[in-house]
């Protein structure tokens, strides 16, 4: 899986702004052959950890990530993961 340029650079952001809290995304690489494309959109970040897990593709998120990202958009395209911050 390759992840944009774009989306490195704002996973950097995300975790200079915050060192013990966040945004990772990780994947099974023998469950990924088959991920067909997606996007997801997170509007709400509520207490706790929480995990989302979608064909293989794992992405933790902590609570206090809503204080500084307003919404969270994730789209995976023709091997392509992106990462945005829409307001």
């Amino acid at each position: 899986m390759k992840i944009s340029t774009e989306a490195n650079e704002f996973l950097k952001k995300l975790m200079k702004k915050r060192n013990k809290s966040g945004i990772r995304i990780g994947y099974n690489e023998s469950s990924t052959c088959g991920l067909s494309n997606f996007n997801l959109i997170f509007d709400h970040f509520k207490n706790g950890d929480y995990v989302k897990v979608k064909n293989g593709l794992t992405i933790y998120y902590r609570d206090d990530v809503a204080s500084y990202l307003h919404r969270l958009y994730i789209s995976f395209e023709n091997g392509r993961l992106e990462l945005r911050d829409i307001e």
